[in-house]
């Protein structure tokens, strides 16, 4: 008998402990999120450049136009999301029906949609004033990307 309520005393402490890992592993993904949100001008500058090589007069108005596509989701797009995420909490606890999935995953497309529009007369502007040195840049790195993908995905022997 004494074994058996041994092993149940170190079941319920190894609980705690994975619980306890668990809670501190959702706290850093949230702080992960927080962290990467509040800095997606800088990250996001940086991924594109990556693509494009701006050049010293595109810097600063990539970068501002980022800081500004920023602000407007948070003040116009995070409440409409956070209504996304209580819906969401609504329907979790119930069988979700395809037609909730439906009208779920056409609520995320206008979120999206609603960003791209934003994102479309910068990226534009953007666009048109790349240079030809630039645009090769930008075709030796999709080259590069679809290649990669290419060996991953597309080449793969079973």
């Amino acid at each position: 008998m004494r074994c058996f309520s041994g092993l149940r005393c170190c079941g319920a402490k190894l609980s705690r402990i994975i619980g306890a890992l668990v809670l501190g592993a959702a706290l850093a993904a949230c702080s992960a999120v927080k962290l990467g949100y509040n800095n997606l001008p800088d990250l996001a500058y940086w991924w594109l450049d990556g693509y494009v090589d701006f050049n010293g007069e595109q810097t600063p108005r990539v970068r501002e136009d980022l800081a500004s596509l920023l602000a407007w989701h948070r003040q116009t797009e995070l409440p409409q999301i956070a209504g996304l995420l209580q819906k969401a909490q609504a329907l979790a606890p119930n069988d979700v029906t395809p037609a909730q999935a439906c009208a779920f995953t056409e609520d995320i497309r206008a979120r999206l949609l609603a960003v791209a529009y934003r994102a479309e007369v910068p990226g534009a502007e953007l666009a048109v004033s790349l240079d030809s040195a630039q645009l090769q840049t930008l075709e030796r790195k999709y080259a590069r990307n679809n290649a990669d993908y290419a060996s991953d995905w597309l080449r793969r022997t079973v």
